[in-house]
Parts: structure tokens; sequence; C-alpha cells
């Protein structure tokens, strides 16, 4: 037997539930279709390490279908099944947009797991989604060490069971979302919050009883200060390289600002709060202590009546 955890989404946070049972893929019954789906939607060469991660999710999961979708079959699977969504499909200026909504949809339509072409699997998730549907989980999301302009949650790797009412409620915040204002002064923002974590993962935390997470501790997501290719020694998944093909230049500055600027002050800050409160704590001890010395002292020379 193995120690398996998984996590569970409750009132806008993660709260962990652990219990142990057996890791045999062999015996493992869950409600989550068995087919990985990836989405790549470039003219450009796939990189040679996207590639090569795809082959660990196929020798961990043999028994799985495993698919990438290019932009004519997210096309084709969206005007065939989703008509009334295709002309906003088809007006996504960035294909990041296109790729984060094609993913919902194929969770939706097909069930399974989504997964970004730049992660490893190193272990079968088998046991995981076993467990999630032993929890009544059927919508998974993995959990991220730290929050950033993305979320507590990230979108590159989810589970669903098939036609789960959850993208149904996705599907209409894609619509509602589709356009603001702002969106031209910023086209990390604009995709962040019209297709990306912004827009799925407070729903997800909206709907805490049927949603669930790869937990942190055993899926380690990496975060965008991290140095690529990252992971976790005894982790199920690693990066094999960056995934930041889609960024431009508002993501880069963001990122700098994020990880060399603001998590810095952020630490420094909370070390020097420390200190200030320690001082001020010491200093009063003091204070009392000298007051409480200052009158023992008095009372002891003042002469008795």
């Amino acid at each position: 037997t193995g120690r398996r955890t998984a996590l569970s989404v409750a009132d806008g946070s993660v709260d962990r539930i652990s219990r142990f049972s057996s890791s045999s893929s062999s015996s493992i019954n869950h409600n989550f279709p068995r087919i990985v789906h990836r989405v790549w939607i470039s003219k450009a060469k796939m990189p040679e390490s996207w590639v090569e991660a795809q082959k660990t999710w196929v020798a961990a999961l043999p028994g799985w279908t495993h698919r990438v979708w290019d932009d004519s079959a997210c096309a084709g699977l969206i005007g065939g099944s989703y008509p009334w969504f295709m002309q906003q499909y088809e007006e996504y200026e960035l294909p990041i947009q296109r790729s984060d909504v094609c993913r919902y949809f194929l969770l939706h339509h097909f069930g399974g797991i989504y997964a970004d072409l730049d992660m490893r699997l190193l272990r079968s998730v088998d046991p995981v989604l076993e467990e999630a549907t032993a929890l009544r989980k059927s919508v998974l999301f993995l959990e991220k060490d730290s929050d950033s302009f993305g979320g507590s949650l990230c979108i590159g790797l989810m589970a669903s069971t098939k036609e789960n009412e959850f993208w149904l409620q996705v599907f209409g915040l894609l619509q509602r979302r589709r356009h603001r204002w702002w969106y031209r002064f910023s086209s990390h923002f604009r995709v962040i919050f019209s297709s990306g974590p912004r827009l799925v993962i407070p729903l997800a935390l909206a709907n805490a009883t049927s949603i669930g997470v790869f937990p942190a501790a055993q899926f380690f997501a990496c975060d965008v200060c991290d140095e690529l290719p990252c992971g976790r020694e005894g982790g199920w998944i690693e990066f094999a390289s960056t995934g930041k093909v889609w960024n431009r230049w508002d993501t880069f500055v963001l990122n700098f600002l994020d990880c060399r600027i603001l998590r810095p002050l952020v630490a420094n800050l909370s070390r020097l709060v420390g200190a200030v409160v320690v001082l001020a704590v010491s200093g009063g001890l003091v204070l009392w202590a000298r007051a409480r010395t200052r009158r023992v002292h008095v009372h002891a020379l003042t002469p008795p009546r």
C-alpha cells in the first residue's frame, strides 16, 4: 500500500484530506474517462522536449487514449458540437485564448485529463482520480504552491467527468467576459481574465463541493519565478522546458515585477514587521520591568507612619 492524498476546495481555500489505500492501477476504478488531451495551436514546430514529455504520459498511463488537438481539430469540435460558440472562438486574436477555450470544451465533451504540453508525468494519476471519485469530486485543478497574477490554482493540469455542468458555467462566463474596454491595454490581462485562470478559478472556488485539486505536495506546479526545467524530488510531474511561447512583452514585465520586486519586497517587509514587533514587545517588557523595580524601591524607602 502507499499513501495518497486528495485535496478538496472548501470555503474558498484548500483543505487537506488524507487516507491510505492500494496504489495498484490494475484495480483502480474512477469516474473519469481515460483520455488525455493536449492542445497545440501554432504554426511553429513543437519543441522536441514537449514531444518527449508526451511519451512520459503514454508510459505512465498505458491504457489511456492520448491526443493532441490543433486549431482545426478544436474548431471542428466546437463548430460541430457547440456551434453557438464558433464565432467567438474564431474572433479570439491570440492563440493562447483559443487553446484555453478548447481545453474547456474538450473536458466537457469527452471528460478525462487536460495537460499542458511541457508537463512530464512520472507516475500514474489513477489513484488520485479514484480518491477524487470516492470524495465526490468531479473536476480537479492543479494546486499551486504560491499565488500570483494567475491565481492559487492552475489550469495547466485539469481532470473532469464527461459533460460536467461546471463547464456550462465556464461557457457562460466566457461569453460575458468576451469584451472589456481595458483588454486593449494588456494582452496578459486580456488572456487571464477573458479565457484563462482568472476566469475559471473563481468559479472553481465557488463550486467547492464538486471541485478538488491535484495537491501541490505531490504535483509540484512550477511557478513563474522558477528556473526551468523544474520539478520536485519525489513529485508526480515535472516541467520539461519553458512554456512561455505565448507570452508577450507585458507578461515578461509583470513576471519581472512579481519575481524581482514584489515578492522580495513582501518577504523583506514581513521580516521588517516581525523585527519591529519583537523590538516593541522587548522594549515594553524592559519598561515594565523598570517601572516595577522603581515602585518596589520607592516602597522600600518609605518610612512607616
